[in-house]
């Protein structure tokens, strides 16, 4: 007995039959086929339209959407404002390493990652395909705000802030991050 060499099948989509004896009714509720394959597999117009492309970005729309009410309840029209969730990290976040000209300072957020005791943040997410940076900013500030809600204290390079006090002292803004953070 001999094995049977088969030729690789190929498909073609050829137009589907149009029936001309009866005549279609004015308003159909199935989508009208407008090819089918060798196999007899039905297309409509949606499946050989183009399809959108995937968007580029990881964050849920809703949450950019709340993130941007956020910005322009507090009076914030900038573009950082509006990336982040508004609470007092993230403000002081981006006072910290946001430059004059609206950039942000990865050498800065690292510096900053590193006082409060997160060992080399770039070797730590060493991602570098598209988008990179924005991950850094957003996995860092994720372990910062642990760190940070936990100690209640917040480093930079060169001071310490400690967040207790500012919430003793009345700071709405740090008493929100403690209680939601301090665990």
């Amino acid at each position: 007995m001999s094995k049977r060499n088969k030729a690789p099948v190929a498909l073609a989509l050829v137009p589907a039959r149009q029936e001309t004896t009866q005549p279609a009714p004015a308003a159909t509720t199935q989508p009208v086929v407008v090819m089918t394959d060798v196999f007899g597999n039905a297309y409509t117009e949606a499946d050989l339209a183009p399809k959108a492309p995937a968007p580029k970005t990881v964050v849920k729309t809703a949450y950019k959407e709340a993130y941007k009410a956020r910005a322009a309840a507090l009076g914030r029209n900038d573009k950082a404002s509006k990336r982040g969730n508004g609470d007092w990290l993230q403000r002081e976040l981006q006072a910290e390493t946001i430059g004059k000209d609206g950039k942000w300072d990865l050498g800065r957020f690292c510096a900053i990652c590193e006082a409060n005791g997160v060992e080399n943040p770039l070797a730590r997410w060493p991602n570098r395909s598209n988008g990179w940076e924005g991950r850094v900013r957003m996995s860092g500030s994720l372990v910062l705000r642990g760190i940070v809600g936990k100690t209640a204290v917040f480093r930079t390079p060169d001071t310490v802030t400690n967040l207790a006090e500012l919430a003793e002292q009345g700071n709405e803004d740090a008493q929100a991050f403690l209680a939601k953070w301090a665990n």
